[in-house]
């Protein structure tokens, strides 16, 4: 996988983004893209460290793809619990 998924989580990211300015609407509007593909990209900003680190240096495990980071809409917050759950197949 390449970390493309994961870099534009980060600039998709909300950090330093006052809530009065900006919308998901607003945002996916000037980027392109639609809001639920926006808010599936600011949802992988708060990926666990280890795991962006093996993303970004092609390390992961077989089971993070792409595809499964953007479509498991359910990833827990907590970083081990996010390693549990995707080094689980």
């Amino acid at each position: 996988m390449g970390p493309s998924v994961v870099l534009g989580s980060n600039r998709a990211s909300p950090h330093g983004v006052s809530p009065r300015c900006c919308s998901l609407e607003s945002i996916a509007a000037r980027e392109g893209v639609s809001r639920s593909y926006l808010a599936r990209l600011v949802r992988l900003a708060y990926l666990a460290p280890s795991l962006t680190k093996a993303i970004l240096s092609g390390a992961q495990t077989a089971a993070i793809t792409p595809s499964r980071l953007m479509r498991d809409t359910r990833l827990p917050l907590d970083w081990h619990d996010q390693q549990r759950l995707l080094s689980a197949d």
